[in-house]
């Protein structure tokens, strides 16, 4: 075997691969669907609410940033990913016992509608983004719980 010999792993059933050498496998890019199942699967690995840049990371070669940003905000939508306050995704109920992590500059919410609707309280209380989560971070308050009876009507 040759040392600079590169095997890919293939993600999905042998029926998937496209082409295979001795050099390298390519498989057919998910579905969103499948991808949406990926997503939640990375996610149910690490236990916790996961960061733009682990899941970039996870599914990179698989899906581009664009794809990957129109599923979660698609997953965001129909309530089976939260954006955290500080900019990580988890799956519903994470909310609750996650501690954010201290950042540096938080960027735009991928879905403002409903982040406001699940952190906008908060971030009222304190002032802005930032102190929310510097209060969270210390255990000064407890994470809102998701409120059921107010829907957020917005055009996507």
């Amino acid at each position: 075997m040759a040392k600079n010999k590169v095997r890919g792993i293939s993600l999905g059933p042998p029926e998937d691969i496209v082409y295979e050498d001795d050099f390298m496998v390519i498989d057919r890019a998910p579905t969103d669907e499948e991808l949406k199942k990926i997503v939640k699967d990375i996610i149910m690995e690490k236990g916790r609410p996961v960061t733009w840049d682990e899941l970039r990371k996870e599914l990179s070669g698989i899906a581009g940033e664009d794809r990957l940003r129109r599923v979660l905000t698609d997953m965001i939508w129909a309530d089976e990913v939260v954006e955290m306050i500080d900019g990580s995704f988890g799956l519903p109920g994470m909310e609750a016992t996650y501690v954010p992590r201290q950042i540096k500059k938080r960027v735009r919410p991928l879905v403002p509608p409903k982040f406001r609707e699940r952190w906008g309280d908060l971030i009222d209380t304190y002032g802005s983004i930032r102190a929310a989560i510097r209060a969270l971070a210390r255990g000064r308050t407890k994470i809102p719980t998701a409120k059921k009876e107010k829907r957020v009507a917005a055009y996507r």
